[in-house]
C-alpha cells in the first residue's frame, strides 16, 4: 500500500476530493479486505497480505481513497517499461542514471495477459517470461538509441527465491523439478 503510482512526489491521477490515507497497524475506511472478504478475492491467500483488497487481491496493509489513481496490476511493466524508454530517450545525449526496479516476479505475481500461461510454470513462470520482456525492450531502446556499447547494465535481485509468499500461485506445485536458487542454499528470509 498504496497501490498507485507516484511521480515526482506525487500520486498521479489523483484526485484532490479522494485523498488516500494508509495504515499498517489499523483498517480505515470501509473497504473489504481479504480477511473479512476472502470470497472476493481473484487471488487466494496462504498466509498474510489479507488487508485491503485492491483490484481483487488483497495486500500488506489498509488503505482508503485514491480510487481514481489505482494501479492495475496486470499493467505495471507496461508502465514502469515505457517511462523508463521515455526517460533513456530524454537523457540519451548525456550521461544517466536509470534504476528500474520491477514488480516482477514479487507477489502478488499478476502478469499481463499477454504472458499468461506462456510458461506452463503458472503465473511466478508466466511473470519471469513479462521480466525477461521488460529488460528486453529496455535493451532494444539501448540499440535504437545507439547507447547499448557505453551502457553498464546490471540485473539483480533484492533478495533469493521465495514460493509462497502469501498467495495460492502453484509456485512451488510447477516447479517440475527447477532449483529457483541453483547451487546456492538458502532463499528469502534466509541468512543465505
Amino acid at each position: 500500500m498504496p497501490t498507485v503510482y507516484v511521480e515526482n512526489h506525487r500520486i498521479v491521477g489523483l484526485d484532490p476530493q479522494d485523498p488516500v490515507a494508509v495504515s499498517y497497524k489499523e483498517k480505515i475506511g470501509n473497504e473489504p479486505t481479504g480477511k473479512e472478504n476472502p470470497e472476493m478475492l481473484r487471488m487466494k491467500l496462504t498466509h498474510g497480505h489479507d488487508q485491503t483488497i485492491i483490484n481483487g487481491i488483497s495486500r500488506i496493509g489498509y488503505m482508503t481513497g485514491g480510487k481514481a489513481a489505482r494501479w492495475t496490476d496486470e499493467d505495471i511493466a507496461d508502465v514502469i517499461t515505457g517511462k523508463a524508454i521515455t526517460f533513456i530517450e530524454t537523457n540519451k545525449a548525456q550521461p544517466f542514471f536509470l534504476y528500474f526496479p520491477t514488480h516482477d516476479i514479487h507477489v502478488p505475481r499478476v502478469p499481463h495477459s499477454r504472458f499468461v500461461g506462456k510458461s506452463g510454470m503458472g503465473p511466478c513462470g508466466d511473470a519471469i517470461l513479462q521480466l525477461d520482456w521488460t529488460v528486453g525492450e529496455i535493451l532494444k531502446a539501448l540499440d535504437r538509441l545507439n547507447l547499448r556499447e557505453n551502457t553498464l547494465i546490471v540485473l539483480s535481485s533484492d533478495n533469493g527465491y521465495v514460493l509462497d509468499d502469501g498467495y495460492q500461485d502453484d509456485a512451488r506445485e510447477k516447479l517440475n523439478g527447477h532449483t529457483p536458487a541453483g547451487p546456492l542454499r538458502g532463499s528469502k528470509y534466509s541468512t543465505f
